[in-house]
């Protein structure tokens, strides 16, 4: 059990080192956006596996989870590798 937390320490530092180099003069609004989101995103996914552990089980929370995963990879696979940004067909083009 040592292992999640730690883990989940070092995604924060690393995530609030890359928000921060967005815009250093607003540091403190996209820390206060970042934070909110991540607790929100937190709060939601506690929320649906408890919800799907009630009605299915652990089955329900690993499908719950591969649902959540898939969603991630194909935002991933859309988006630009050098931005991170949505491709888009103007992007396309000045390539």
């Amino acid at each position: 059990m040592i292992d999640l937390p730690d883990g989940m320490q070092c995604g924060m530092v690393a995530n609030q080192v890359r928000i921060y180099a967005l815009r250093p003069e607003a540091r403190s609004r996209i820390n206060t956006a970042y934070m909110t989101c991540a607790y929100l995103g937190g709060s939601l996914g506690s929320w649906l596996g408890a919800r799907a552990y009630t009605h299915f089980g652990w089955l329900g929370v690993c499908a719950v989870l591969a649902l959540l995963a898939a969603i991630a990879l194909a935002r991933h696979l859309a988006s630009s590798p050098a931005t991170g940004h949505p491709r888009t067909r103007v992007a396309a083009q000045n390539t």
